[in-house]
């Protein structure tokens, strides 16, 4: 069975982190990335017409959308959940929403090690965890390692990225784990 998972449009240059990070917790089970605008994913009528046009809804077995928080986690949950419920009463396989609290890059910086061995630069763990809380950690992320480069330097971080360590310090990669796994 296959996993799709739909992302913001922002991610279309960072989306295959987030497919990375996917194959590292479910091993071969096929994942299918979707770029939507953010609009699009919080709109359930406008996310069904995509949900419907899937190549093989057939083999789909769930659709996890995954979608920044940037400043305001709690905000964006309430937002989502009804949405969520909107559409697993409406389609025979599984919708998960999950809150990337700030953003993918606040996942990739709970492991010191990839970003020292994809970037070349040691970052304090308390600098870090300084930059994954700020909104928009890419951004900060940037003004830390000068040459990081979003759209090439997620995946490469993914691929060295030590899930199990995200897993246990950060919750919203805890949840994103978790609907992947579940059955």
């Amino acid at each position: 069975m296959t996993i799709c998972i739909f992302m913001e449009d922002s991610h279309k240059k960072s989306g295959k982190a987030l497919v990375v990070l996917a194959r590292k917790i479910i091993g071969r089970q096929k994942v299918l990335p979707r770029s939507l605008q953010r609009g699009e994913l919080m709109d359930p009528a406008k996310l069904m017409v995509h949900l419907a046009n899937l190549s093989n809804p057939g083999k789909v077995s769930k659709v996890i959308v995954c979608i920044d928080s940037h400043s305001d986690p709690g905000g964006m949950r309430a937002k989502t959940s009804s949405a969520e419920i909107s559409l697993n009463n409406s389609v025979r396989f599984h919708v998960k929403y999950v809150i990337v609290v700030h953003a993918l890059e606040t996942w990739l910086l709970q492991d010191p090690k990839a970003i020292r061995k994809v970037l070349g630069v040691t970052v304090a763990t308390q600098k870090l965890q300084e930059i994954g809380n700020n909104c928009r950690p890419d951004r900060a992320l940037m003004r830390v390692c000068g040459d990081f480069k979003k759209s090439i330097d997620d995946e490469r971080i993914a691929r060295e990225v030590d899930v199990k360590l995200v897993e246990s310090q950060n919750s919203s990669f805890k949840e994103f784990v978790d609907a992947l796994r579940d059955p």
